[in-house]
């Protein structure tokens, strides 16, 4: 991955919400089988979650969190019925890319990272695309912090007014 975002491209996948995703489906499983069989379509909501997520990640890796995902709707007693192994699904993770595995292993996410620059902007009360007259004005921001984000976007908004 690397340190670049354009603010009319879309978010890059994020390699921490693929395992956020899975541990919660893990969690809301076994709330399922405990006797809140409703939980098993939280579960199956987060699942699809994930695979959405590390589509951009890892094509193989959201095939198989399908054929699981797939497994698990297609029961007949909400409360009992196939559970995927969500343990094991954040443990291969960890070995499908050099930024899943930083992730799994606590590191820093670059995604997540950008995204808390764009909403500190977001909460400043600025919308950038108000402010362009021609929203295909917006450029490509080389950041090296949160910081450097905000004074970047900043000064691109100002520059095109």
């Amino acid at each position: 991955m690397d340190n670049t975002t354009a603010s009319n491209a879309p978010r890059p996948p994020c390699p921490k919400c693929v395992l956020k995703h899975l541990a919660q489906a893990c969690v809301l499983f076994q709330e399922a089988l405990q006797g809140y069989p409703a939980h098993r379509w939280l579960a199956i909501g987060h699942m699809a979650e994930a695979e959405a997520e590390s589509q951009g990640i890892a094509k193989g890796f959201s095939d198989l969190l399908r054929e699981e995902r797939k497994k698990a709707e297609s029961v007949d007693d909400l409360a009992k019925g196939y559970v995927p192994d969500c343990v094991a699904l954040i443990n291969r993770f960890a070995g499908v890319s050099p930024e899943a595995k930083i992730a799994y292993e606590g590191g820093e996410c670059p995604t997540c990272d950008k995204l808390k620059s764009l909403m500190k902007v977001r909460d400043a009360g600025l919308d950038i695309e108000d402010e362009l007259d021609e929203p295909e004005q917006i450029q490509e921001v080389t950041i090296a912090s949160d910081e450097e984000l905000v004074n970047s976007i900043l000064a691109l908004v100002k520059e095109l007014m």
